[in-house]
């Protein structure tokens, strides 16, 4: 048996959801209750939520078998560009999900993403599964907030992360979630360190869970969540630190053809994932938008990051 996220199950014809917004990449979740205590974790061994929820999304379970078939069907009719297994830190998990990967690289010959807490060894038994790209997940902008809303140390993540890039060249990825409590320089700053290393950074907004440490802590304002996905934009396009600190009125005028795209506020990490609804409802605005937008959407959403607060929250656990 093996935890899929809805969306995916719905995009494989293992269940039916009506969605506007199908997911791009199937996602997969492997262990049980993990043993570290994030704030804002679902899964996290002080949350009073059920096994079968990660952030806003529920993983019900399917046999293996029956998934790996119609993965196999999934590629062939173009559904699915990406694999990703995510792995909570629970007894067995890391080895449990090797095993995942090397049953469906078996079957398939799409990008496989491995989200997983550093170990030893683990970006070589990784490579050697058939992983394309590992993610260990920061979260917090800086080792002051992971401290507070996670376990163990900031730069150990640095570390295995600059070590993974041996395995893994320009396939090594991470997360950073806005709405922690950083500033938007201190955001910026962890943002180009990542990318001066040649780590790629994906985004979230954080989304207060109930039965969560953080369940009271406000949401990131959409403003400046969006400052912060501008900010990401033109880090990635090679710019400095100033330039992506820079007003934003210019940074608008200076990249208006890039902008209007809208592809900075689209979801961003790994190619070809889309990750819908893992921070909103289905009718909210988007954090992280899963299609293209028109012209119009995107001009509205810049609006958005020139009226941003002057930092994410202002909210302490």
């Amino acid at each position: 048996m093996i935890r899929v996220s809805s969306g995916t199950a719905s995009v494989l014809g293992l269940k039916k959801i009506r969605q506007p917004a199908p997911p791009t990449t199937a996602y997969f979740l492997v262990g049980e209750r993990c043993r570290r205590s994030c704030s804002y974790c679902a899964h996290s061994k002080d949350a009073t939520t059920g096994p079968a929820f990660l952030s806003r999304i529920t993983w019900p379970e399917f046999e293996i078998g029956a998934v790996r078939e119609a993965l196999k069907e999934a590629e062939a009719s173009g559904r699915i560009a990406r694999l990703c297994v995510q792995v909570s830190d629970s007894y067995g998990a890391q080895e449990e999900s090797l095993d995942v990967v090397k049953y469906f690289r078996a079957a398939i010959s799409l990008p496989i993403s491995l989200s997983i807490c550093p170990g030893p060894g683990i970006a070589g038994k990784a490579k050697e599964a058939g992983v394309t790209t590992l993610c260990h997940a920061l979260d917090a902008a800086t080792p002051a907030i992971f401290s507070r809303h996670r376990n163990g140390e900031w730069k150990n993540v640095i570390s295995h992360l600059q070590q993974a890039l041996e395995y893994f060249p320009g396939n090594v990825s991470t997360h950073l979630m806005a709405g922690l409590g950083e500033t938007l320089e201190e955001m910026v700053d962890t943002m180009v360190e990542l990318k001066s290393a040649g780590i790629r950074t994906g985004l979230f907004a954080f989304t207060p869970l109930p039965g969560t440490r953080s369940s009271c802590g406000p949401p990131p304002d959409i403003g400046y969540y969006r400052r912060v996905q501008l900010a990401h934009f033109l880090i990635n396009k090679g710019v400095s630190r100033d330039d992506a600190l820079a007003p934003p009125e210019g940074i608008i005028k200076r990249w208006e053809k890039s902008l209007s795209t809208g592809e900075a506020f689209m979801t961003s990490g790994c190619a070809g994932c889309n990750r819908p609804y893992y921070n909103e409802r289905p009718g909210d605005i988007p954090y992280n938008y899963p299609v293209k937008l028109e012209k119009e959407e995107a001009w509205k959403e810049l609006e958005l990051a020139m009226a941003m607060k002057k930092t994410s929250c202002s909210w302490k656990m």
